[in-house]
């Protein structure tokens, strides 16, 4: 019988890495970006088969904005270790969020198959059905994670998304109510969930309560500075109330972090922005 504590799992080589690990996401976190991903590349080099760190990469890309390179290197994951279980749900997970969602749908109800109590392939399997306009199977299978998890945030905001949508198509008031309702939820359980924040400002401004939208947007960008959407919604708000010169300073906030950043049409149309702010 072979001998499963194999060099590649001996913890004598494994504790350097994962040290080596730690620190290169301890940059990341400290606002560095390319250091740490051509460390993490390098461990996984050296050590293919230590699965945590490929799921690291895949996250550092996937908030950079790189998603097709973070499903890249989890299918890279993959090839070197065929069937793993924790890989092919992070796989199925960003083919969702790169908006690959036949291959998401596929991959995470494999997994499942496999593994019926991890809510976040169920949240993952319903963020595709909802991409994929079926709201039906969505929030069932956001509730199968609710049923494992009542206290995932992540889950209700996503909910709330979906009643917001709906909300917007149909004008259904009821909709309208569960949308606010399920992202003040996710709030109250994470109340560092910029996303919760964005989404709730969103569905005040449909409604033109335009001074609790601005209130939510701020609470995002003191959460994640670099959100950029929310520069953009505060300023369009100030420049619809009249409010110009506060438009005006998120529009510049906007042009002096991101600039660089954005496509060349969102340049463009921050420009023109900050030109109607100034008029």
């Amino acid at each position: 019988k072979k001998n499963p504590f194999t060099k590649e799992l001996d913890l004598k080589t494994m504790l350097p890495l994962q040290n080596r690990m730690l620190k290169a996401i301890g940059k990341y976190q400290n606002g560095d970006l390319h250091e740490p991903i051509a460390e993490l590349k390098e461990i996984v080099k050296e050590n293919p088969g230590f699965i945590l760190v490929y799921g690291h990469i895949a996250t550092i890309l996937k908030e950079s904005g790189q998603v097709k390179k973070a499903v890249e290197i989890l299918e890279s994951g993959l090839r070197k270790n065929p069937g793993n279980p924790g890989l092919l749900s992070k796989l199925g997970i960003m083919l969702a969020e790169a908006n690959r969602v036949d291959e998401a749908v596929e991959i995470l109800e494999k997994c499942i198959k496999n593994e019926k109590n991890d809510p976040e392939n169920f949240n993952y399997l319903g963020v595709a059905y909802y991409k994929k306009g079926d709201f039906r199977s969505a929030l069932e299978n956001y509730q199968k994670a609710l049923e494992l998890d009542n206290n995932y945030a992540s889950v209700f905001n996503n909910i709330g998304s979906l009643y917001l949508v709906i909300y917007l198509k149909k004008k259904d008031e009821k909709a309208y109510r569960l949308a606010i309702q399920n992202f003040s939820r996710a709030i109250e359980i994470d109340p560092r969930l910029f996303a919760a924040y964005n989404g709730r400002g969103a569905a005040y401004k449909f409604k033109n309560k335009i001074e609790k939208a601005i209130e939510d947007w701020k609470r995002a960008i003191e959460i994640k500075p670099g959100f950029i959407d929310s520069y953009f919604n505060i300023g369009i708000s100030y420049l619809e109330k009249g409010d110009k010169d506060s438009a005006l300073k998120y529009f510049l906030l906007c042009k002096e972090k991101f600039n660089s950043k954005l496509p060349q049409r969102e340049r463009q149309r921050l420009a023109r922005l900050i030109d109607e702010a100034k008029r």
